[in-house]
């Protein structure tokens, strides 16, 4: 049974699990063999191979006291406890392209057991690669990442001395899985533009598109500062309340609480 690995073997307070520890993470571990689409790096898992199966370059390769590497595989999306559980529950790692490096990853186990997510490598690989095929759909995790079009990063993690450090995690970038290369409704869908014929007037359309675009966007963190700003005052109005009840000021908790009736908090 897999063990918590974070807990066994880990010498560093580090949460990888959590999605803004695993975002402030170097992006240094380069994906290889991923094809782009609208929303950055993309794994077609059912088109042409060719030899050319998906890979991730080993930034700890080579480097003294690196004993094994530990690679995790996480939807980059803030999910935790139920969502996070299913997730494990559901998710199966992608096949090695070299039989050598899944049975390297079968013997690592048996003296380390890991997650679902998770896989042993070598120290001394310079890159690793998976087969093609072998990879979960990123459609299949829509219901729990919550959005339409979900991501995944790979985490890197040597072990030294017989522990994880993570504060030495590297991860990759975000990229997608998905079935083949789509038709161009799907790319639109996706945020994407198709390549057609343009007029004076379908360019000036996409313009103010992407004008209305960029505004939403910016909408939308304007949107969430404000949420975590009023969340933040009211954290200070609820300490400041509960101050002015110990010391038996009622008028002055009354008279701010009928100022609060009158404006939406």
């Amino acid at each position: 049974m897999a063990t918590d690995l974070q807990t066994s073997v880990s010498s560093s307070p580090l949460d990888i699990d959590d999605f803004e520890m695993r975002e402030s993470l170097p992006a240094t571990a380069i994906l290889l063999n991923f094809q782009r689409w609208a929303n950055g790096y993309c794994n077609n898992r059912d088109g042409v191979v060719l030899g050319k199966h998906p890979g991730v370059t080993n930034r700890f390769a080579g480097i003294k006291g690196v004993e094994s590497v530990l690679l995790s595989f996480y939807l980059h999306h803030d999910i935790k406890g139920p969502a996070m559980k299913t997730y494990l529950e559901k998710y199966k790692t992608p096949i090695f392209e070299q039989k050598i490096n899944q049975e390297r990853h079968a013997r690592m186990c048996f003296a380390h057991p890991v997650k679902t997510n998770e896989q042993w490598i070598s120290p001394d690989l310079k890159q690793i690669h998976w087969k093609k095929r072998k990879w979960g759909l990123s459609a299949h995790m829509r219901d729990i990442a919550g959005v339409k079009h979900p991501q995944w990063v790979i985490v890197l993690t040597p072990k030294i001395n017989g522990l994880l450090d993570y504060s030495k995690s590297v991860r990759t970038a975000p990229f997608a899985v998905r079935s083949k290369k789509q038709p161009a409704a799907s790319t639109f869908a996706a945020g994407g533009t198709i390549s057609k014929r343009r007029t004076p007037e379908t360019f000036q359309a996409e313009q103010t598109l992407k004008a209305v675009q960029t505004d939403i966007l910016t909408l939308n963190d304007g949107i969430k500062a404000k949420k975590r700003l009023a969340a933040e005052f009211k954290s200070r109005l609820d300490f400041a309340l509960k101050v002015a009840q110990s010391d038996g000021r009622t008028q002055l908790v009354a008279d701010i609480m009928k100022h609060m009736s009158f404006h939406k908090m």
